[in-house]
């Protein structure tokens, strides 16, 4: 996978991000194996400026920061 800063908020919208990063949890998940060993996601915040932010929102990140750590 590549960093947050090489994703294009001009040409992909951040609620596409969004669905294709739950989808890809969603089907890690169904495996019997991955429920009980857990998960672990490491995203790298590299390139990640301004312009990335202002098409998140706060309120946004709080939303999926509380999702991925319930």
């Amino acid at each position: 996978m590549g960093t947050t800063g090489q994703w294009n908020p001009d040409e992909v919208a951040f609620d596409d991000v969004l669905v294709s990063s739950f989808l890809i949890l969603d089907e890690a998940l169904s495996s019997i194996e991955t429920q009980f060993q857990g998960i672990v996601a490491i995203l790298d915040f590299n390139g990640f400026g301004f312009n990335h932010a202002r098409h998140c929102g706060p309120v946004r990140l709080q939303q999926i920061a509380h999702v991925v750590q319930v």
